[in-house]
């Protein structure tokens, strides 16, 4: 269902990232070792939707967890 909403959003010209939670959790985890969480956040700002897939087929470490605790904590800055 989240799959075809995205697909509506692009079809009406709105950026949309598609990805699955492993990928985005390594994504922030990279970033946040590198010291440059808050603007991989502002990065992710850009889309008008973001759609994790798979959020709860895997076990997360507590690193994990924070990061994308961060990532849903995150309050947009337009």
């Amino acid at each position: 269902m989240l799959c075809a909403v995205g697909h509506a959003l692009v079809e009406r010209g709105y950026r949309v990232l598609f990805i699955p939670a492993y990928q985005l959790i390594q994504r922030l985890l990279a970033a946040k070792q590198a010291l440059r969480l808050e603007k991989e956040l502002h990065k992710l700002d850009s889309f008008a939707a973001i759609i994790v897939d798979d959020i709860g087929y895997l076990q997360h470490s507590r690193a994990e967890m924070e990061v994308l605790f961060t990532f849903l904590a995150h309050q947009p800055t337009y």
